[in-house]
């Protein structure tokens, strides 16, 4: 029996790596099942490791700078013919704050402006692929956008400091002999979300309460949004709040949309075509799929969803193994099977945080009936 093993991260528990090395050493000297194992991303935590597994000749290098409430840290990134690779969680990530320092409307993404900019001035790339995921800040882009060479001004005329409470501040914008230099870099955006920059459904309301925001809070950061699409428009004459996805990091796609030559793309997609997944799906008779939680928003595009779509079209078996599974319904009607770890674990009296290969290695022995 082949089967494909397209496992994404355990956010804030195992990434898709772990997960990948521990199947590898799980299924030695076990006969009659072949597995191929993929390690998946979708724009978040892990896309850049797991990016650099599909392209070896892949440099990973690494600079200083600092994170969303401005500590000082080292971040990585990839350059690889050419095109750089960078991980927005690295710069400016929530999971490298504590929740008691976590603080939206002070937070931005300076820093991770400083690490695109000596990128692109070091390494020159003609590419620049950023996966969005895993943000702490809700700025609209303002932080990378001033460090790439764009000012902003307030009423007064005055330098605004990039931040969440700042956005609202802004009234015109200045671009620089340096930000010129950089128009001609394509910029591709990886995310697993489509929401619009500001509004019901955009990043302030959806996203920033996970990342600090009191509800007063996320009002402010709504306007600030609002006011910025207003602003950014001025410059490509590009309504932002049209593109889907441009809510993604707190609204920096949005940003970058409205200076740079970018585009929004699908992280699962495009590691979904990395890793000439549909190619591997030929020959099998099994995928598995993975990821921490399988709940509603897994069916607007996340990387299982979109696993499961595209193994759908071969008559193979579909399997979906998680931390915890809310969309059963959705999975029944499709014909899925799918293991949840959390039961698992109170069936065995484990813990499915920390237990998750005692878990997993359960839930496989019933799937594969070995």
């Amino acid at each position: 029996m082949r089967v494909i093993c397209a496992f994404d991260k355990f956010k804030s528990n195992r990434s898709a790596h772990a997960l990948c090395a521990f199947l590898r050493q799980w299924s030695k000297g076990r006969r009659g099942v072949e597995l191929v194992v993929l390690p998946m991303a979708d724009g978040g935590e892990g896309s850049l490791n797991a990016a650099a597994s599909y392209l070896p000749e892949m440099k990973i290098k690494s600079m200083r700078t600092v994170n969303a409430v401005g500590n000082s840290i080292l971040a990585p990134y990839g350059i690889w013919q050419n095109k750089a690779f960078v991980q927005l969680s690295d710069s400016a990530g929530l999971a490298q704050i504590e929740k008691v320092a976590r603080d939206c409307m002070g937070a931005s993404t300076l820093g991770t402006g400083w690490q695109l900019k000596e990128i692109l001035k070091k390494e020159n790339p003609s590419e620049m692929n950023l996966f969005l995921g895993g943000s702490a800040t809700t700025d609209g882009g303002l932080g990378i956008l001033t460090a790439l060479g764009i000012d902003f001004y307030n009423a007064k005329g005055n330098k605004i400091t990039p931040s969440g409470a700042s956005m609202q501040e802004v009234r015109s914008f200045q671009c620089s002999e340096a930000f010129q230099r950089y128009e001609s870099v394509q910029w591709n955006l990886y995310c697993d979300v489509t929401n619009p920059f500001f509004g019901p459904n955009g990043a302030a309301q959806q996203y920033s309460p996970q990342k600090g925001a009191s509800a007063s809070e996320v009002e402010q950061l709504d306007r600030g949004l609002s006011n910025l699409a207003a602003i950014y428009s001025q410059h490509k004459n590009i309504g932002v709040q049209s593109v889907e996805g441009a809510g993604a990091a707190g609204g920096v796609a949005g940003g970058i949309l409205a200076f740079f030559k970018a585009r929004v793309c699908s992280g699962a997609g495009f590691f979904i075509q990395l890793a000439k997944l549909d190619t591997h799906l030929k020959n099998a008779d099994m995928v598995i799929t993975a990821e921490g939680c399988f709940d509603a928003t897994s069916l607007n595009g996340k990387l299982p969803y979109q696993v499961l779509v595209l193994a759908g079209e071969r008559p193979i078996e579909r399997v979906l193994v998680a931390g915890a599974i809310q969309a059963t319904e959705w999975l029944e009607a499709n014909k899925v099977r799918y293991e949840d770890l959390s039961v698992i674990a109170k069936e065995n009296n484990l813990n499915s945080f920390e237990d998750i290969e005692e878990c997993l290695e359960i839930a496989l022995s019933k799937i594969l009936k070995i």
